[in-house]
Order: C-alpha cells, then sequence, then structure tokens
C-alpha cells in the first residue's frame, strides 16, 4: 500500500486567508485561523524517513501560506523529505527578502494564483488592495531569488474578458500558467462526513480556450497532458507551457495531486474525503499507518465524467 498518492504531498499550513475569493475551496478545509504545528511537519518527515520515503513533490498551500508564523521552518522541514518543494499564495503579502529566505531555506518554486492584472484587485475578493499589488515585480523578486514561478488563474465571470491578457503576460515573461475552472463548494469536509464539491464553469472550456488563443496570437492546439490526460489540455508557446485544467474528481484523478494533510490533522488525497482520517498517533508507526489508509481511499465525489 503506498504512503503517499502519486508519491507527493500537500501541506495546508492555515485555514487563513488575506483575501475572501468567492470560488475558494481552501483544499476542502474550513476557512478558520487554523495553522499547522512545524512539530506535526517534522514528525510526518521522521516517520516517512522510518519506512524509506521520500515526497517527489512537496506542496505547501493554505489558506495563504505568508501568514504562518513558522513558514520559513515549514519549509525548511519540509525539504528534509521531499525533492522539491514549491507553494501555492496569492503573492499579496510576499517580500524580495522573504522570498530570498524561503528560498534559501529549500523552496524551490513560487505558483502565484492571480485572476487579474489590475493591480489593485488581483482576485475576486470583496472590495480592492490598500496598495498596489504588481504581479511583474513579485515574479521579478521571486526569479531573483532564484524560484521557479508558475502561475495559477481560476476561470470566472470575473476574468472572462482578460484570460488572454493573463495568458499573453505568461509568455512574455517565461511563465507557466494554468487556467483552471470554476469549482462550486457545497459543503466543507469536517469530522464525520465529506465536502461537497462539483464543477460549475462559468465560462465554457471552448470559449476559455479561444480567449486564451486570441491573447496569445499564435495558432496552438491544445492536446490532453501525460500525467493527466483529459482532464488537463496543454499547449506551447514560446517554450511556455499553457494548461487549462479541469475537476480532478470528475475524472478520479485527484489522487495525482498528493495526499493533503492540514492544520487539523486530517489526511486525504480527494478534497471531499476530509474528515474521515486523521494524524493522532504520531508515532511513526502511527502517521505511516493514517497516511497509508487516506492514500488508498478512493474519491468519493458524486460527480463523474462520461
Amino acid at each position: 500500500m503506498p504512503v503517499l498518492a502519486n508519491g507527493k504531498i500537500r501541506l495546508i499550513v492555515t485555514g487563513k486567508c488575506n483575501l475572501d475569493c468567492f470560488y475558494c475551496h481552501n483544499e476542502g478545509q474550513a476557512k478558520e485561523e487554523t495553522f499547522l504545528r512545524l512539530a506535526s511537519v517534522e514528525a510526518v518527515g521522521a516517520a516517512l524517513g522510518a519506512v524509506g520515503t521520500r515526497a517527489e513533490e512537496l506542496t505547501i498551500s493554505g489558506g495563504e501560506p505568508f501568514l504562518h508564523p513558522q513558514l520559513v521552518q515549514i519549509v525548511a522541514a519540509a525539504a528534509r523529505f521531499s525533492d522539491h518543494v514549491s507553494m501555492v499564495s496569492n503573492g499579496v503579502l510576499a517580500r524580495p527578502e522573504q522570498l530570498a529566505v524561503l528560498a534559501a531555506h529549500g523552496l524551490r518554486k513560487l505558483r502565484i494564483g492571480v485572476d487579474s492584472l489590475d493591480d489593485t484587485k488581483p482576485r475576486p475578493s470583496p472590495g480592492r488592495l490598500a496598495g498596489r499589488f504588481v504581479l511583474a515585480d513579485v515574479v521579478r523578486a521571486a526569479s531573483a531569488a532564484n524560484l521557479a514561478v508558475d502561475l495559477n488563474v481560476v476561470v470566472t465571470r470575473f476574468n472572462r474578458d482578460m484570460l488572454g491578457e493573463l495568458a499573453r503576460f505568461a509568455v512574455v515573461n517565461g511563465l507557466s500558467i494554468k487556467f483552471f475552472e470554476h469549482v462550486e463548494v457545497a459543503a466543507y469536509g469536517a469530522s464525520g462526513r465529506v465536502g461537497g464539491m462539483a464543477a460549475r464553469p462559468h465560462v465554457s472550456m471552448d470559449s476559455a480556450l479561444r480567449r486564451i488563443v486570441e491573447g496569445v496570437g499564435a495558432p496552438v492546439t491544445f492536446e490532453p497532458t501525460a500525467d493527466f490526460g483529459e482532464s488537463n489540455l496543454a499547449c506551447r508557446v514560446d517554450g511556455v507551457e499553457i494548461r487549462y485544467c479541469r475537476y480532478l474528481c470528475g475524472f478520479d484523478l485527484c489522487w495525482v495531486t498528493g495526499t493533503r494533510i492540514d492544520p487539523q490533522g486530517y489526511v486525504y488525497n480527494c478534497m471531499v474525503n476530509r474528515g474521515l482520517d486523521r494524524l493522532r498517533d504520531l508515532t511513526p508507526a502511527g502517521i505511516v499507518d493514517s497516511l497509508s489508509r487516506a492514500t488508498a481511499r478512493p474519491c468519493r465525489a458524486r460527480t463523474r465524467v462520461d
């Protein structure tokens, strides 16, 4: 029985965020002011080491990771049991000196979630930012710290007219970019029950792809990817990969992104399975058992793609 789904792990370090985007599924967890304990991360690393396992990839997400007071220590601990550490962030709180420190402690990639190039409203959170968020400045700071940078975009009515502009920005700056279809959250997972999520695209896939192609101004064709098949369609423009990503539960592929551990110790690969397994016994044997059981669970989402 594999310990980690697809050899990957996702550390959801906090349920708290500085923004409040209407579409946010928060990796299946409730939106609460919770923080993953550094001791738990270290215990997971020790458990994997005890069975001779390393994570091929480790992703740090949230909530907003920059809100965690021990983010640097978590990155350093994660780098000890993973071959590649990346972090998903909206980037608003990122500062050049922080990025340099994180890189020095083992972070290799920053994946910035941004839905608009509007410098006071980069995401559909209520209101506008008090200060300016210039995506190009964050990209330059991350690159200066020797971090690879990707962009994540959620396709909604908010930004349907900006998809081409975002794709063009990615190509001009040499950044891979992923466009994710909108997922509706009916319920968050909790102890004793599963969450409820389903794909509810605001913009049809064909329309989104057409706008992206118009933006980059290149005659490209999107094709299924080797790692995600029909759930991820991709093309390359001037060496930059552009992906359109569909809701993975519909393809029984949610496990491909790895085994999640959230701030409350829940362990799950499919987000709708949150609440069924939890890290209670923090001995190496107990952690490996929890990870293995959660990793083995099939997707329980109701929605399927024919």
